[in-house]
């Protein structure tokens, strides 16, 4: 990270410590400053969205612009309830006592650009850096430290690691960062409950892909230090899949969908 960087996390931290931005009155503030910001520039995130991924109006509208507006909505509507201590039940030994549990914010965050490498084509492959395309591809004979797979890949690139069963796979996955998302192909019970179990990720979708995203009634995120874009302050701790809610859920959570 250069100095210019260094520096900036520095003074946003500087900022933060000083409790300024934990106030209801500064959040709120900021979140309305935030949807005004989407609506003020929703041709320009939709006339973005078509240069950069190639996004239908109608595709931008649906999948980006109203998921972020919603977000923040619902964000303002509960965020004062979100900041309120929750009363955990007591046993025996503290029936007496107050006992509360006070969510607190991660801290700051600073996003970083990702590297991607070419490796073995075998569908595929070809770019245009004039226009900022990506042809849909698949990579095989990768091998686990092969550049393309020490980044995140956030384009249509899938690179394939051949392994001899589903105990491999899950080895495999264990071994590495926890997974920002997890997807399951499978009709056995038994591997698709292995996967659940034994794997920590963030998103989880039995027989599909990225509908995750478009579920707002179940929580976003990964674990741990699953994402180079969230890395500094361990933003990315919380164990949830889909919906955007670092606020109200301080544990880790799992909520996985399951296509037949």
């Amino acid at each position: 990270m250069s100095n210019k960087y260094e520096d900036l996390v520095k003074s946003t931290r500087k900022v933060f410590n000083t409790g300024k931005t934990k106030t209801l009155e500064f959040r709120l503030t900021q979140l309305k400053a935030l949807l005004k910001l989407y609506e003020d520039n929703t041709q320009l995130m939709i006339d973005t969205l078509k240069i950069d991924l190639g996004k239908s109006k109608q595709e931008s509208i649906t999948g980006e612009v109203n998921v972020l507006k919603n977000d923040v909505r619902n964000l303002i509507y509960n965020l004062r309830e979100y900041m309120k201590p929750e009363k955990p039940s007591k046993d025996v030994a503290n029936v007496f006592d107050g006992v509360y549990i006070i969510r607190e914010p991660y801290g700051v965050v600073l996003s970083s650009s990702n590297l991607i490498t070419e490796s073995n084509t075998a569908i595929g492959g070809a770019t245009d850096e004039s226009n900022l395309f990506i042809e849909p591809t698949i990579l095989i004979n990768i091998k686990a430290d092969d550049p393309i797979m020490q980044h995140e890949i956030f384009g249509p690139i899938l690179p394939i690691i051949n392994v001899e069963n589903y105990q491999d796979a899950i080895d495999f996955i264990n071994s590495r960062e926890k997974p920002l998302a997890l997807y399951v192909f499978s009709k056995k019970k038994d591997v698709i409950n292995a996967f659940l179990t034994d794997v920590s990720s963030g998103g989880v979708v039995i027989n599909d892909t990225l509908m995750h995203f478009l579920t707002d009634s179940l929580p976003f995120g990964g674990v741990g230090d699953c994402s180079d874009l969230i890395k500094d302050e361990g933003i990315a701790a919380q164990r949830c899949i889909f919906a955007r809610c670092t606020i109200p859920n301080s544990t880790d959570k799992k909520a996985p969908i399951h296509r037949p």
